[in-house]
């Protein structure tokens, strides 16, 4: 037993008590992760967390165990695999803050962090994931692989492209070797959600890709982030609520018809994974091309003839399939050398 953030007392959960007789734990993490696990249990949990600084310093006590649990045991279970994830607030946790950028052509770019729930939420999940999406990943197809939700994905999409470019031994000057990037407009908030939540389930619900997937055909997708279905709809299945400051330093509150914002780090590894199948595909029936993408960003190695039938192809697929347009004025054809 231990005494809660109100004086009164909060019982930890019997699995976590029986899992600190198996750790070595210091005696000050001990107690506090007693008081951690009770208060996650109770139904004020967030506002009794929120006014105890206990867990930026839990995850700097350097206690490998202790953070294991915490993660696992208490965070996943308790933030993003309840559908009740803070049921009452959910659409400023699936938020945040709006600031207005001028783009060089003076036009005006939208930019929103994400609430910091959120963020906190899905940087612990990313983490949890992203070793097992990774994987899947590099493992699906033979000429095509996504980097999107790597800490370093951008840099590592690039060399793979390069060394694609540099290992082609023939070609020539009627049909040379290019490099195509693509790019999609408002990709992160135009994705089709039911696309989304069928890649997720493993199944299709409705026919994609030119008849070549059937309602119920089997949709690859990373076995980790079948457990995270209630964040996603959570996320995505939720008005949220934007707050935005303008020049004058007026408060305005801005209604979305969905949450999930482009900044958080789920938000990602939920664009890369909905759109690997469709891109997967299409490179597949045309394996003369090769590939490489980070996120929306989708980079084409190969003969012009051939990457501009595959870009072609992919123009189509991601717009029945999910909605999504590609950004025409930031097509980029590139010949090596």
């Amino acid at each position: 037993m231990c005494a809660g953030a109100y004086g009164h007392v909060l019982a930890p959960p019997l699995a976590v008590l029986r899992w600190l007789k198996q750790v070595q734990l210091t005696s000050c993490s001990r107690k506090l992760l007693l008081h951690l696990s009770a208060v996650l249990h109770k139904a004020e949990w967030a506002q009794r967390v929120a006014k105890t600084s206990c867990v930026g310093w839990l995850f700097s006590d350097g206690d490998s165990a202790l953070q294991e649990l915490l993660c696992t045991h208490l965070i996943l279970p308790n933030i993003l695999w309840a559908r009740d994830f803070l049921a009452d607030h959910l659409d400023e946790i699936a938020g945040g803050r709006m600031f207005a950028l001028e783009k060089a052509n003076n036009s005006l770019r939208p930019i929103v962090i994400g609430s910091l729930w959120c963020q906190y939420a899905a940087r612990l999940d990313v983490a949890k994931v992203r070793s097992n999406v990774a994987a899947f990943f590099m493992s699906q197809y033979m000429n095509f692989i996504q980097f999107g939700g790597e800490s370093d994905g951008a840099t590592r999409c690039a060399q793979v492209t390069q060394l694609l470019a540099a290992a082609w031994a023939q070609q020539s000057d009627e049909n040379p070797l290019v490099v195509i990037q693509l790019d999609s407009v408002n990709a992160y908030h135009s994705a089709d959600w039911q696309a989304q939540f069928d890649v997720l389930a493993g199944r299709a619900s409705k026919s994609y890709d030119n008849g070549h997937v059937h309602m119920v055909d089997y949709i690859p997708c990373p076995s980790s982030l079948r457990h995270c279905w209630s964040y996603f709809e959570s996320m995505q299945g939720t008005a949220s609520t934007l707050h935005f400051s303008d020049y004058q330093g007026q408060a305005h509150k801005i209604a979305c018809s969905k949450g999930g914002q482009q900044g958080d780090a789920f938000e990602t590894v939920r664009f890369a994974v909905t759109t690997f199948p469709s891109f997967g595909r299409v490179f597949v029936r045309h394996a003369a091309g090769t590939g490489a993408a980070i996120c929306d960003d989708v980079f084409i190695v190969a003969l012009l003839a051939e990457g501009l039938a595959l870009a072609a192809e992919l123009k189509q697929v991601l717009k029945r399939d999910l909605g999504l347009d590609l950004d025409v004025p930031k097509f980029n054809c590139f010949f090596p050398g």
